[in-house]
């Protein structure tokens, strides 16, 4: 019965953590994305009416034009690297973590030797941990300086993210929530995930990981 339960949760624990990206993914697209497209809406529409008075139109307005919509593919681009991240595999895993550190002004990345995860599954598994990891830090415990070191220590991939923020918050459930996925992404490729927190005195996350 005890086996049930234990499957159950983890069933709620996935379902939580889909539906929690899945709405991620539409503040994103609203506040970001969206915003920029209207932006090139109102300009299209300047243009459209210029055009009908047969007024001329400046190459300014259009290349601000150009602009805007450069703006939402790259913001596009981004979104589409963050959810869906390309081959993680060898050194790729590496350049992925320090492209990730510098989408917060906070973070660091340091990997002093090259470090490979054999395996496209296993190297997500330690790409979403940073994620999760970077996200409780900035989101939740408002750290402003977040500590992210990947290395090979005893034939484990060691992910390491420390932060200077507040510590577990009772009630924020997200945060819990986060941290059991993290556990199960860790799980499932043969990990251990490690948690060490203390109110004011940050959070630490370590992920070990068999190279093979």
């Amino acid at each position: 019965m005890s086996g049930a339960k234990e499957t159950q949760s983890a069933a709620v624990t996935l379902v939580d953590a889909i539906e929690r990206e899945q709405r991620l993914i539409g503040f994103e697209l609203h506040d970001n994305i969206c915003q920029t497209l209207a932006g090139t809406s109102m300009l299209l529409e300047r243009i459209g009416r210029a055009v009908t008075k047969g007024e001329p139109v400046s190459a300014k307005a259009f290349r601000e034009l150009g602009r805007v919509l450069e703006s939402a593919i790259d913001q596009t681009r981004a979104l589409s690297h963050r959810y869906r991240p390309a081959n993680l595999e060898g050194a790729e895993l590496m350049k992925a973590l320090e492209e990730l550190a510098k989408t917060c002004p906070y973070c660091s990345f340091s990997c002093e030797k090259p470090v490979f995860a054999k395996g496209q599954e296993k190297a997500l598994a330690i790409y979403r941990v940073a994620q999760e990891a970077l996200k409780n830090a900035v989101q939740h415990a408002g750290a402003e300086e977040i500590k992210m070191q990947l290395r090979e220590v005893d034939s484990e991939v060691v992910l390491r993210v420390k932060d200077d923020g507040c510590g577990f918050k009772r009630g924020k459930d997200d945060q819990f929530r986060g941290i059991e996925m993290m556990k199960s992404r860790a799980a499932a490729v043969g990990g251990r995930l490690k948690v060490r927190s203390h109110d004011g005195l940050g959070t630490t996350v370590s992920l070990k990981v068999p190279v093979n």
